[in-house]
């Protein structure tokens, strides 16, 4: 699906401000896909990526290959990030 190419840095409309701003005064429908297995993609950590939808509350998250393998998301504050998404902080 290439979720892989889209992400907090991107370039162009590959970037999670340019899907938000395609999708206009739908962004709250929009769901950013980030990987369960990756530890990292297009330069930033998948920390980072996270980091980018809980600042921005308009947007949701989607989380694919969630078996959760890479290491971040066995932290407390990968899941304290997903609370605060899912509260719209």
């Amino acid at each position: 699906m290439g979720y892989e190419h889209i992400g907090a840095n991107a370039e162009q409309w590959r970037a999670y401000a340019a899907q938000k701003a395609a999708a206009g005064p739908n962004a709250s429908k929009l769901l950013l896909g980030v990987p369960g297995s990756k530890p990292d993609w297009l330069g930033n950590t998948v920390a980072e990526h996270v980091d980018w939808i809980v600042r921005d509350p308009d947007v949701g998250i989607t989380i694919w290959d969630a078996r959760f393998s890479d290491p971040y998301w066995q932290t407390a504050a990968a899941w304290q990030a997903l609370a605060k998404i899912r509260r719209g902080q």
